[in-house]
């Protein structure tokens, strides 16, 4: 779904195992401007909700955290 929403240019999901055997995903998703992120999140938010989704429960079901963060390229 959020491949097709305006200002997409990219996205790319990372996995590592630490030597405690935990797994830490991180996703990279790469969006043309704020105002492109922030419509994003606005659309996300409407999509889980007509699915009644509910990530914190998710989360908590798979005893799994999320710690989200905005970055900008170094080139910008």
């Amino acid at each position: 779904m959020i491949k097709k929403l305006p200002g997409f240019i990219r996205d790319e999901p990372l996995v590592v195992a630490d030597e405690k055997g935990q797994i830490h995903c991180i996703t990279i998703a790469v969006r043309e401007s704020e105002a492109a992120l922030k419509l994003a999140k606005v659309n996300v938010q409407a999509e889980y909700r007509r699915q009644g989704f509910n990530l914190a429960a998710m989360l908590e079901q798979l005893d799994s955290r999320m710690e989200r963060g905005q970055f900008r390229n170094l080139e910008d």
